[in-house]
């Protein structure tokens, strides 16, 4: 199991920025622990349980085939 790391709060995005560049090696080990324990998630989880938690819900978007071919075509 892996352990519970701390991140402290940060009173501005320069200061989050300058620790995790500080702490990149550690950072790197718990997110290989985290794969290695099959605890790791995905960006998309991440934030599909950040939309929950705040209220919002996902919408259905319905794409006319045609223009979904086309955009197929075009990635």
């Amino acid at each position: 199991m892996i352990r519970k790391n701390e991140i402290p709060a940060f009173p501005s995005e320069a200061d989050e920025a300058a620790w995790w560049d500080a702490h990149r090696d550690e950072t790197a080990a718990w997110m290989r622990e985290a794969v290695e324990c099959r605890q790791a998630t995905t960006l998309a989880d991440v934030l599909s349980k950040a939309r929950h938690a705040a209220g919002e819900a996902a919408v259905p978007v319905v794409i006319d085939p045609v223009d979904l071919d086309r955009a197929r075509v075009l990635v």
